[in-house]
């Protein structure tokens, strides 16, 4: 599912994408945040924090237990955003597999929302 945002002289400035699975552990649907991007041109007014609070409700709203998202563990303007509306953060691992090797892709923050 996405949501979008638009602005009359600007057209499409930001949008967010939830994806839908099952929560093991709990036996209970849950969210996954995909995608939020804001334009350049959309920034600092608010938009992702809108599109954010848009997909929590849309969370809420139809009984999912919970949504989770990652960011990049130096996305430090999104993890304020995260960290502004209250999501419980963890740290996390990305990890590879490559030729029969596991090694370490990327850091990340993990995010979640009940």
């Amino acid at each position: 599912m996405q949501f979008v945002a638009e602005k009359e002289q600007h057209g499409l400035v930001g949008f967010s994408t939830l994806y839908f699975t099952f929560n093991t552990l709990e036996a209970k649907r849950m969210a996954f945040l995909y995608d939020l991007f804001v334009t350049p041109d959309g920034r600092g007014q608010k938009i992702g924090e809108k599109l954010l609070q848009t997909c929590i409700s849309y969370m809420r709203e139809n009984g999912y237990s919970h949504m989770s998202w990652e960011t990049a563990h130096d996305n430090l303007a999104a993890q304020s955003l995260y960290d502004k509306i209250g999501a419980k953060k963890q740290f996390g691992l990305t990890m590879k597999q490559e030729e029969g090797k596991s090694y370490l892709k990327e850091k990340r923050r993990n995010f979640e929302m009940k």
